[in-house]
């Protein structure tokens, strides 16, 4: 009985300083509110740079344009939504599709990967919280590019080639609602 203890013991120290020196890899001083407006800046000198003209979701500050508007229904919350997608970093980076010839127009194809819509549930928070809300954005059939700001995103964390703190430009389409 003593060695069982020992063990779960030993297991809980090991679980709590893996957890504390992820930790440290993590800013302290992270502040979203000053990193919202800092996206901002950055998304709209990028804007300004690129002579675009977009609108703006007032509630989440994500700029948008519509580059198809649709003609079917909107999302709800409870909806599967069948979408394509790519997406880039804002200095152009090609970061991933769910299409294959976006995927090979970017020499990123990879024979392994599913070329067919991504799927997701409205409201399950099964995707970050910028991508859920541009979708939100569009009708059925419709399309448009979206510009997430990175608290919206992946905020301070690292995933597979998004550096902290990345904003990121979507461009989605609704292929179908069920």
């Amino acid at each position: 009985m003593y060695m069982k203890e020992l063990r779960i013991l030993g297991f809980g120290l090991l679980i709590i300083t893996i957890a504390q020196s992820c930790s440290d890899d993590l800013d302290s001083d992270y502040n979203p509110i000053e990193k919202l407006e800092r996206d901002i800046q950055a998304i709209d000198q990028y804007i300004a740079t690129n002579n675009l003209t977009v609108e703006i979701d007032e509630d989440f500050d994500i700029r948008y344009i519509i580059d198809k508007e649709g003609d079917g229904e909107r999302l709800s919350v409870g909806d599967s939504a069948f979408v394509d997608y790519d997406v880039f970093l804002l200095n152009g980076t090609f970061i991933g599709t769910s299409q294959e010839q976006t995927a090979r127009d970017n020499s990123a194809f990879n024979a392994n990967n599913k070329y067919e819509p991504f799927v997701f549930v409205v409201g399950a928070n099964q995707v970050i919280t910028g991508f859920e809300v541009s979708a939100l954005l569009l009708k059925e059939g419709g399309s448009g590019t979206f510009f997430i700001p990175s608290v919206y995103a992946y905020q301070q964390f690292s995933v597979p080639n998004i550096p902290p703190n990345s904003s990121l430009l979507y461009k989605i389409s609704i292929v179908e609602i069920r």
